[in-house]
């Protein structure tokens, strides 16, 4: 048997295995680079998620601190407000702001003793609109009373 030049180049020509396992070789290395990505920017998408809770959590802590000592600052506050009224305590730093409390004291009180005198004052003014609203009514239904039906003045005549 001859081996004739335009057979063998037959043959490679129609045994496209070599090619397609080279392509697949490269489809599946690609697919395999590309898993690895994937997986890569999911990893980091996962850290920078935990690290954005933990920064989330830890502001939440802040907060809660910062209105924690802002109680724990108006009790001392009072505490201090307390000690100045009873005179236990006395401070030059604090002769000041203890006037300015002092003084809104006073306005305090002035406003509510001027709530109380508007509050009486609608309350007086409601009674006395109701006492005249009473007093048309029983007016009215007087004049009612006292005028004549139309019926009985065509029987008397």
């Amino acid at each position: 048997m001859t081996s004739d030049p335009e057979d063998s180049e037959n043959l490679e020509d129609s045994s496209p295995a070599p090619d397609l396992q080279a392509e697949m070789d490269a489809f599946i290395e690609g697919a395999a680079g590309l898993f690895g990505n994937l997986k890569e920017i999911f990893l980091k998408s996962k850290d920078e998620v935990a690290r954005g809770a933990q920064l989330g959590k830890v502001r939440i802590d802040v907060f809660q601190l910062r209105k924690d000592r802002e109680h724990f600052m108006q009790r001392l506050g009072e505490e201090v407000y307390d000690l100045l009224q009873r005179e236990e305590i006395a401070h030059s730093d604090l002769e000041k702001p203890y006037a300015k409390v002092l003084e809104l004291d006073e306005r305090i009180v002035a406003v509510e003793a001027e709530i109380e005198e508007l509050v009486e004052e609608r309350e007086v003014a409601a009674a006395a609109a109701a006492a005249e609203a009473a007093e048309a009514a029983e007016v009215a239904e007087a004049a009612n009373d006292a005028a004549p039906a139309g019926d009985e003045a065509t029987d008397d005549a």
